[in-house]
């Protein structure tokens, strides 16, 4: 089962590990099941398109395309 969250998703950087709330409902294409984002930050990001990695509260990376957690 995949929790529908409220509140705000937590940005982590995986430069700097620097941390930022962000308003949920600023994004309508991120799931409610995403608790945490992790990318980089500007001053990390060399200019290239960077990537995010969708988290759930307990960790479980999510799948872009389904909105559910991997199937390990």
């Amino acid at each position: 089962m995949v929790a529908m969250l409220k509140g705000p998703i937590k940005l982590i950087c995986s430069g700097c590990g620097k941390e930022q709330d962000y308003d949920r409902d600023i994004d309508d294409d991120i799931p409610n099941c995403v608790k945490t984002i992790v990318s980089q930050c500007p001053e990390c990001n060399g200019g290239d398109f960077g990537s995010e990695i969708w988290l759930d509260v307990v960790g479980r990376e999510i799948d872009w395309e389904t909105g559910k957690p991997f199937q390990t």
